[in-house]
């Protein structure tokens, strides 16, 4: 992936719906997490393993910012 340039993803089910002892939302993302599996993101930054985005989520268009980890992310299409 680019910086700067716009994808359509998949995101696994335990970004989602985050299992108990997964702290991704609350240690990167202050308590936020994205709310489907869809999103189309523009990508903002690069940090080791860990992308930035911003993104649209597909179906409700609801917008939500945040880290993410690469092996979570599936890419549909760039867009």
């Amino acid at each position: 992936m680019i910086i700067g340039h716009f994808y359509r993803i998949k995101l696994a089910d335990y970004i989602v719906n985050e299992p108990d002892n997964f702290t991704l939302s609350s240690n990167w993302n202050h308590g936020t997490k994205p709310k489907e599996h869809i999103l189309n993101i523009e990508l903002q930054k690069v940090m080791g393993k860990m992308i930035y985005v911003n993104s649209t989520t597909y179906q409700s268009g609801e917008m939500w910012e945040g880290w993410l980890p690469n092996k979570a992310v599936t890419i549909l299409e760039e867009i």
